[in-house]
């Protein structure tokens, strides 16, 4: 089943080992609700590309299964941190940023921010996975900057959304048309406060 790995350069081998070492801590570091979650990217992972269907129990016996899941947790880690933070889509779940900034013509600065909203805001808006979105723009003399920041609970629900390189942009059909230069990278930062009103 791994003949795959004999034929690969030791490069290779190690682009691998990192891919999988990622895929494990990020499972390994989801927290409170996270962790009852279906994980198909872990083993997305893997050479042979499949995503078998889970076996999904009715709810009576779901329940049951979370709960003993929740018991469990007190035996093996009794000394782990407890939380009450209540379940549910907001900003206080945010754990990433996604980051995008691009620059264009100031004569051209209104028209883009409209089809900025109409072709880009709304539908990361609208999103399975997004927890909010905001756009800004600052003017530097005759070029303004617009920066487009999105919130994610993690990096999984951005490649739902971006593809498996998150660090790559999904442009907009027009963005070479308007913008100065089409952005190479996005940045995918961590949260680390996250103090909203």
């Amino acid at each position: 089943m791994d003949d795959d790995l004999d034929r690969m350069s030791r490069e290779q081998l190690i682009e691998v080992v990192k891919k999988l070492r990622g895929g494990i801590r990020e499972h390994r570091d989801t927290r409170l609700h996270d962790l009852c979650w279906h994980h198909p990217a872990l083993w997305g992972l893997l050479p042979e590309k499949t995503d078998p269907v889970p076996v999904v129990p009715a709810w009576p016996e779901f329940i049951r299964g979370c709960i003993r899941y929740r018991q469990s947790l007190d035996v093996q880690a009794p000394d782990a941190p407890r939380a009450s933070e209540p379940y549910g889509g907001s900003h206080s779940e945010a754990r990433v940023a996604r980051i995008w900034q691009g620059r264009i013509s100031a004569a051209r600065a209104e028209e883009y921010e409209k089809y900025l909203y109409e072709n880009g805001i709304r539908k990361i808006a609208a999103t399975a996975g997004n927890l909010g979105v905001q756009s800004m723009r600052h003017r530097n003399g005759s070029v303004v900057e617009f920066i487009t920041i999105s919130y994610w609970a993690n990096r999984q629900d951005i490649r739902n959304y971006a593809g498996e390189d998150i660090e790559k942009p999904r442009h907009l059909e027009r963005d070479a048309e308007y913008l100065l230069e089409l952005p190479q990278t996005v940045k995918n930062c961590d949260l680390t406060a996250n103090e909203w009103k």
